[in-house]
């Protein structure tokens, strides 16, 4: 039983965030709309990886990624043959997730009084930057600004370098988490305590906010400077982290180590291992000095090891270690160890039919299934429709 079937979402976002939220969503088996302004569709089409590095707005990989398990339509919402597809969808939705500037929908006549006049128990989510009031509400912002203003920047990387921005798409992806989890409470509502009844409700989600409060201590940051004045900043600089911590360079690449604190004799031990040189011991590790000389001996000892010998070594002797990867790497254990982990990859295990597995839908791929099996038109309509460049 997967626990959103009876759902019907309308997915009117674009780029990253909006769209995971739906697909989220989706894998849990909500049927999902997703609407594509034509010709050219969600800009993340455009985005790559693409199969031999040849851009095909059908083929991208992160298009697929966001969008699999969705059907998908295209309408245009600056014709007013479009806005009144959306509409019409409207009726049809539970949930309505869009990401326009503030007061857009509204200036289409797609705002959330006549959203719940159409449809009186919706759930309208609107995902912006900075929110749908505020000093702030108007601007535009890219994913850089955000994470510079919410707060993540600031405390990535280490003190004797500039803050370092997080990898592309991560925290859009943690925003668009954050969406779901806040669609999923009152959608739960709709769905099973009071079906079919209910008022109409607006989410106004922050992407800056949801970074505030994000999974790298951002709200604990805030609370603890309230109460104590203490910043909590980056990280120590690579010669001030503690002995046994951190990412080291070895032989073929790069490994984790976190082998500090109580477990530093074993530490002490994989590295004496066949040496001759002297090891200073766990005691003597209290003075800087000695802190040095185990730094200098781990390094020479990664020096001249592969990222397996370290494996090896760190499994005898019980020292919380990991290859760092590549994609490359990656792919090649999940194929040789889990065979349904790269074409499946749900995030729990769950009884059969618990998880939905389609791919991302072409550009308007649905539109004559939606158009007129679920609102009625004729075909001669729906030419007509393509015709005028309506959908």
């Amino acid at each position: 039983m997967q626990p959103f079937a009876a759902a019907r979402i309308l997915d009117l976002t674009r780029g990253v965030t909006g769209p995971y939220a739906a697909k989220l969503l989706a894998d849990l088996g909500a049927p999902v709309i997703k609407v594509e302004s034509p010709p050219d569709g969600d800009p993340a089409r455009a985005i790559g990886p693409f199969p031999g590095d040849t851009p095909d707005a059908e083929t991208g990989a992160l298009f697929h990624y966001l969008n699999s398990n969705k059907r998908g339509i295209t309408a245009d919402l600056e014709s007013a043959t479009g806005r009144s597809l959306v509409a019409a969808l409207a009726r049809w939705a539970h949930v309505i997730i869009e990401d326009f500037s503030p007061g857009r929908l509204a200036d289409l006549g797609l705002g959330f009084h006549r959203l719940s006049s159409l449809n009186p128990s919706v759930i309208l989510v609107s995902i912006t930057p900075f929110g749908q009031v505020g000093p702030y509400a108007s601007y535009a912002a890219t994913e850089g600004v955000l994470e510079a203003m919410g707060g993540p920047v600031i405390g990535n990387g280490t003190s004797d370098r500039e803050p370092y921005k997080y990898p592309e798409h991560v925290m859009e992806l943690y925003a668009g988490s954050a969406a779901a989890v806040a669609i999923a409470a009152p959608l739960f509502g709709v769905l099973f305590v009071q079906p079919g009844g209910g008022q109409p409700l607006h989410l106004d989600l922050s992407v800056m906010e949801t970074y505030l409060a994000s999974a790298d201590r951002r709200s604990a940051a805030l609370l603890a400077y309230q109460y104590t004045g203490e910043l909590m900043m980056k990280r120590r600089a690579l010669g001030e982290l503690r002995v046994g911590h951190g990412i080291r360079r070895c032989k073929d690449g790069y490994v984790s180590i976190h082998a500090g604190g109580p477990r530093l004799p074993r530490l002490l031990a994989m590295l004496g291992e066949g040496s001759s040189a002297p090891i200073p011991s766990a005691a003597e590790a209290k003075t800087e000095a000695s802190r040095s000389r185990i730094e200098e001996a781990l390094w020479q000892w990664l020096s001249m090891r592969t990222r397996g010998q370290v494996w090896d070594a760190a499994l005898r002797h019980k020292v919380p270690f990991a290859p760092v990867r590549t994609p490359v790497d990656i792919a090649r254990a999940l194929s040789a160890s889990f065979s349904d982990s790269i074409l499946c990859t749900p995030p729990f295990e769950a009884p059969k039919g618990y998880w939905r597995h389609t791919r991302a839908p072409r550009l308007g791929e649905h539109n004559q299934e939606i158009y007129t099996g679920l609102l009625g038109l004729s075909a001669y309509q729906l030419a007509r429709l393509r015709q005028a460049g309506a959908v």
